[in-house]
């Protein structure tokens, strides 16, 4: 699994974070896989129903979203999850949520987003081009948009 994958990517007890929370489910095993795990979620009513399931994950789970993340919990992240997330990012904001997480990712660090080939009911223009995770590890090789060469860089995404 892709929860999995991003754990072995981290050092141990390594502070993770997971965008879009929603029920909770891959921020409890991210902490049981010992991780220093946190979770950003924007519904209120999710973020309720996720500590109500994962009793563990009280005090880890705040209200945050993309594309404006900033650097929530004080500080930056060996590792951050975002599994079918990008998918709720309007097409014209894509750009600010990747500097957004490229953001708060520590040097080196590692990114793994999931998104469906196809966004229905979300958008006129349908597909995103994505399938399943990619894992991005930065700094690297590929440069973020609007920012100038050398700053913000990520490492070449690949599917997982």
């Amino acid at each position: 699994r892709y929860v999995e994958r991003l754990a072995g990517a981290v050092p141990t007890s390594a502070r993770v974070l997971d965008v879009g929370a929603g029920s909770g489910r891959d921020l409890a095993r991210l902490l049981a896989l010992g991780l220093n795990a946190f979770g950003v979620e924007p519904c209120a009513e999710l973020r309720a129903q996720a500590i109500r399931r994962h009793p563990e994950i009280l005090g880890c789970i705040v209200d945050g979203s993309l594309p404006g993340l900033g650097l929530p919990f004080g500080g930056k992240f060996a590792g951050i999850l975002a599994s079918a997330v990008l998918m709720h990012v309007p097409a014209r904001e894509l750009g600010t949520a990747a500097r957004s997480l490229a953001d708060a990712l520590v040097s080196g660090g590692h990114l793994l987003v999931t998104a469906p080939a196809q966004r229905p009911g979300l958008d006129a223009g349908g597909a995103g081009e994505l399938a399943g995770p990619a894992h991005v590890r930065g700094p690297g090789h590929g440069r973020l948009p609007g920012r100038p060469a050398g700053e913000g860089r990520v490492g070449p995404a690949r599917v997982v």
